[in-house]
């Protein structure tokens, strides 16, 4: 009696896997599609917001941001567009802006008038301080003018290789810098800039954490005046919105 042979059939479990992987790999490309997209518009938000509710500051910070572009464009020989997407429009740039909270904060939670929320802050000795002690001890912990006191509390390193990294700007300063693990680490970034600069003023470094930096919504760069524990005064964000005239008019104000 003859026997036919009959097709042998295989079921193997990575084929029956590959539809699965397929979709989850389509649906995460879809995902980050989104987030660039999402990226795209945050950053058109922050430009648009700004010129709108503070346009002094914001014509001086595009003069400023057009000669970068220009001095980053005869650098590289590559055009002006060309510079602008390996800057600010790639895709870690954007999906950055759009994954981080405190990228874009135009308008902020606080408002004039409101308490100022305390926060603890180091010294760069590793000293720990609330915000509001500091104005109640030494007059060592703050710089007095006229009649002013001024502090600076370092929050965050704004464009680390491994955030909203812009080469053409980051290299040519050799601003190069990882984003800190530790506070030592955020420590030893703000001794560097405090050196380079010579910055005099008084120097404060916020939590790992960023609390002082999410309470006032200061990332990249703001500044604020406060006056018997309240905000007398609420500066734009920077680069497009950080205006220090603005800072004098309200200064002689109060």
């Amino acid at each position: 009696m003859r026997i036919k042979n009959k097709p042998i059939t295989r079921c193997n479990g990575d084929e029956k896997l590959r539809p699965k992987v397929k979709t989850l790999f389509d649906k995460g490309r879809l995902w980050i599609a989104c987030l660039l997209v999402y990226g795209f518009f945050k950053m058109m938000y922050m430009i648009i917001m700004s010129k709108i509710w503070y346009p002094r500051a914001f014509c001086r910070a595009a003069k400023l941001m057009d000669k970068v572009v220009e001095d980053a464009r005869q650098r590289s020989k590559l055009s002006k567009w060309q510079v602008m997407t390996r800057n600010f429009f790639n895709k870690q740039n954007l999906l950055s802006l759009a994954t981080d909270p405190d990228q874009v904060a135009i308008f902020g939670r606080l408002s004039v008038g409101d308490l100022a929320p305390p926060g603890v802050l180091y010294t760069l000795d590793k000293e720990v301080y609330n915000f509001h002690q500091i104005f109640q001890q030494s007059p060592m912990n703050i710089f007095v003018l006229n009649f002013a006191e001024f502090i600076t509390i370092y929050i965050a390193e704004a464009h680390t290789t491994d955030d909203w990294y812009i080469p053409d700007l980051n290299d040519g300063a050799g601003l190069c810098f990882h984003a800190p693990d530790t506070l030592d680490d955020k420590i030893r970034l703000a001794n560097n800039f405090r050196n380079d600069f010579c910055y005099k003023l008084p120097f404060y470094v916020d939590s790992m954490q960023n609390d002082s930096m999410r309470a006032y919504s200061a990332k990249p760069e703001r500044i604020y005046i406060v006056k018997d524990g309240r905000i007398a005064f609420k500066g734009g964000p920077g680069p497009f919105s950080y205006a220090l005239d603005e800072i004098d008019d309200a200064l002689r104000k109060l």
